[in-house]
């Protein structure tokens, strides 16, 4: 991009006047021509793209959800027939339609009974697959369970060993052990075959 840029230098040939001289220099690195400035200004930003992308989401939410609504309402009114049942019994009173005979009618109203039941009963394509995943998460608890309990027996198991072993290695002042302590371990493993044998 080449500008014009006016050099004002005395000119020692005239001296009675002076022309300017103009020479073109190629700008390196200026940023934008004036051209892109003015352009950019008249570009929205992002934040304004990006509220106008808003704003037309929210319109389109609002248009399914109105939609969803009136076919709601439309689906409601066609099930009900547009008007209620003593609107719709006097018009059929007036123009003679109410020859039809009791069996007929209770006929109709069964068939209407039985397409609501086949309507709200539907069977479940994923039955076998949740019985199946019911049955593995009760097994999963159930040897969970059963793991934490022989974690806690060993742990207890390990405690009781290492307070035996505390109360067997204790020694008097002259450096004999406790007769008391080691009468009572015997005592207590003699009560617990005695148990063993019992049950």
């Amino acid at each position: 991009m080449y500008h014009d840029i006016i050099f004002f230098s005395a000119n020692r040939r005239t001296a009675i006047g002076w022309k300017p001289e103009v020479e073109q220099v190629k700008m390196r690195g200026s940023g934008l021509s004036l051209e892109r400035f003015i352009k950019g200004k008249a570009q929205r930003s992002k934040s304004d793209a990006k509220s106008k992308k808003k704003a037309i989401i929210h319109k389109a939410q609002r248009r399914r959800q109105y939609e969803k609504v009136k076919k709601r309402e439309e689906s409601a009114d066609a099930d009900s027939g547009g008007s209620s049942f003593y609107d719709r019994f006097f018009s059929e009173l007036k123009s003679g339609k109410v020859d039809e005979d009791a069996d007929e009618v209770e006929a109709r109203v069964d068939r209407k009974q039985e397409q609501q039941e086949k309507k709200h009963v539907k069977p479940d394509p994923f039955f076998k697959a949740k019985k199946k995943a019911a049955v593995t998460k009760i097994e999963n608890q159930r040897a969970r369970e059963e793991k934490h309990k022989r974690i806690a027996t060993a742990e207890k198991k390990v405690t009781q060993r290492k307070k035996r072993h505390v109360k067997l290695s204790q020694r008097t002042a002259t450096g004999q052990p406790v007769v008391k302590n080691h009468i009572n371990d015997i005592l207590s493993r003699l009560q617990a075959e005695k148990k063993r044998e019992g049950k």
